[in-house]
């Protein structure tokens, strides 16, 4: 190797060394300032844990509320109102109170030579005080917040001037009433599909009975009962299922007449099935509904409490504000084909027995024949009329049956295969409506005209049908 090579050779491995060097000098440094950050993260952490009681230690804490000064002693587990007896604490709200006190961090601090004034902090700022049980006391003064982060200004050694910035808001975790604090009853959990009676008791009263299937009722108080409407049932029911207290108003109501809740007027009990269904005994439970707050929302208590609570309006308006025509159905005219046996139907002035056999007592189109009289005719004109018949509703329901004269324009009379009939008649009324009679004329609506034009044409249909159709064996009654 000549010394040109070497001196090559000599000058490489130097650059080598030196970035060796400077790569051990480079992560020396590094460690350093990173321990050096996490030295200050940490003292910067433990700087600001300005306050931290353990929930244990403390044994009394005194605070302004809204309605005069709020005193909490500790009792075991819990804490107690000296000045009421009746006063019992709502644990998430004493773990909520004590946990703020446990922990007390400060976002920031300002040189103690500032006027606290100036941040809500003068001498008539918010005062808490913790008592210690072992006779030590701790104030936390409690000012306003601030215009940019709202964060509230507090100081926890009014002497020394510091003040404090944090997130922690007791502002108004340490407000309110007594009350406020107070462990209130939660309201009742129903499930829809288990609710098996409703009772209102009000002037208007009424029973709705859903027994799980389609033959839901209601009752009026004297004695009328009607189908109810599937729909408006399970809509109030939903409506229990989602139901809330609004607020809690009094915890220990001494006077209930301030909310008219002494003699309520209206009174609903909800009826439920159990898990075990039918095996088991319902339970039952009642809501008294008084006066309204100044939003419409009721005053509510549970039977046996002595708490009030608000709930609102739209959760039971329909209970509360109807009557039983609310729930009536508007379905009446139902009969499935496969419940009947024949059918008689009078139009002006003749009637027609309608009919259909099975060869075999097979219900297959096959082996099913639709007679009209005593001829048989085809599938779908008789079935055109019958679900014309037995797909009406009504347009309103009519409290009373009312007095009409002359003849019904259509009278349709079911006989089915349990020996039940069942008659429904449509009287004219004028060009848009027709009275409708049915459940042995003692309930009465009110339907669309087209309805009765409907089937009248249908019938005129069927008739016509038949009288093209080959001669058949009579079919009786």
């Amino acid at each position: 190797m000549d010394k040109k090579s070497r001196n090559r050779l000599l000058a490489g491995l130097l650059v080598v060394l030196l970035l060796a060097a400077v790569y051990v000098v480079t992560d020396q440094v590094l460690q350093r300032q990173e321990e050096r950050e996490r030295q200050a993260q940490s003292e910067e952490k433990a700087a600001s844990l300005i306050l931290s009681v353990s929930p244990e230690e403390i044994s009394r804490i005194t605070f302004p509320g809204t309605e005069g000064t709020i005193v909490l002693e500790r009792q075991g587990d819990t804490f107690i109102s000296p000045d009421d007896p009746d006063f019992v604490m709502d644990p998430g709200k004493v773990e909520r109170l004590t946990g703020d006190l446990s922990a007390l961090v400060a976002e920031r601090t300002i040189d103690g030579g500032d006027d606290p004034a100036k941040y809500g902090l003068g001498s008539d700022a918010k005062e808490i005080r913790i008592e210690l049980s072992d006779g030590t006391e701790k104030v936390i003064r409690v000012g306003s917040r601030n215009d940019g982060n709202h964060q509230l200004y507090i100081q926890t050694d009014p002497d020394s001037g510091t003040v404090f910035l944090t997130r922690t808001a007791l502002d108004t975790d340490f407000d309110g009433t007594l009350a406020s604090f107070a462990l209130y009853e939660e309201f009742p959990a129903f499930v829809p599909a288990r609710i098996r009676e409703i009772d209102v008791q009000k002037e208007d009263g009424y029973t709705l009975v859903t027994p799980g299937d389609d033959s839901c009722t209601v009752t009026g108080t004297d004695g009328n009962v009607q189908s109810a409407d599937l729909g408006t049932v399970g809509q109030v029911q939903q409506q229990l299922s989602n139901t809330s207290w609004l607020s809690n108003i009094d915890d220990h109501c001494t006077d209930l007449s301030v909310y008219a809740l002494d003699d309520p007027r209206t009174v609903i009990r909800i009826s439920s099935e159990g898990q075990g269904g039918a095996e088991e005994p319902l339970s039952t439970v009642t809501l008294y509904l008084g006066d309204t707050d100044e939003n419409g929302n009721y005053y509510v208590r549970l039977e046996g409490s002595s708490q009030v609570h608000t709930v609102r309006r739209e959760y039971l308006a329909d209970l509360a504000e109807n009557g039983p025509e609310f729930f009536w159905s508007l379905a009446y005219s139902f009969v499935s084909i496969g419940d009947l046996d024949h059918l008689e139907v009078t139009a002006m002035g003749e009637t027609h027995v309608l009919k259909r056999i099975s060869e075999d007592g097979r219900q297959t189109d096959d082996a099913l024949h639709w007679y009209v009289d005593d001829r048989e005719v085809e599938k779908d004109a008789f079935t055109d009329f019958y679900y014309a018949c037995v797909s009406v509703t009504a347009q309103e329901r009519l409290a009373s049956v009312p007095e009409l004269s002359g003849e019904p324009v259509l009278t349709l009379r079911y006989f089915l295969t349990d020996g039940s009939e069942k008659q429904i008649s449509y009287y004219e009324t004028d060009q848009n409506f027709a009275t409708v009679l049915y459940d042995n004329d003692t309930k009465a609506a009110s339907t669309n005209r087209l309805y009765v034009n409907t089937m009248l044409d249908s019938l005129a249909a069927l008739i016509k049908e038949k009288g093209e159709q080959p001669h058949a064996i009579f079919i009786g009654n």
